[in-house]
């Protein structure tokens, strides 16, 4: 299952650069306010960093400044 969602995520017919991306409910452009109710209790974070953990992956979502505060603007998933 996990390969098909990557597989799915980034196939070329589905990946559009004129649109941000999005994960469930996470996308690109959200403040770090959203993401952090959106996840809940269940994050570690530093600076511009959030943390997701369970056993069968971790998710680090990447946040840029700009004016109106921290933006989402990348992730990173490893599955286990």
């Amino acid at each position: 299952m996990n390969s098909r969602l990557l597989d799915s995520a980034f196939s070329k017919t589905q990946l559009k650069f004129d649109s941000p991306w999005q994960i469930g409910k996470l996308k690109q452009g959200l403040s770090i306010e959203d993401v952090k109710i959106y996840l809940g209790d269940d994050i570690f974070g530093f600076g511009d960093m959030l943390e997701v953990t369970n056993e069968r992956y971790i998710q680090e979502l990447y946040f840029s400044d700009y004016d109106t505060g921290l933006v989402l603007e990348s992730s990173e998933i490893t599955l286990f």
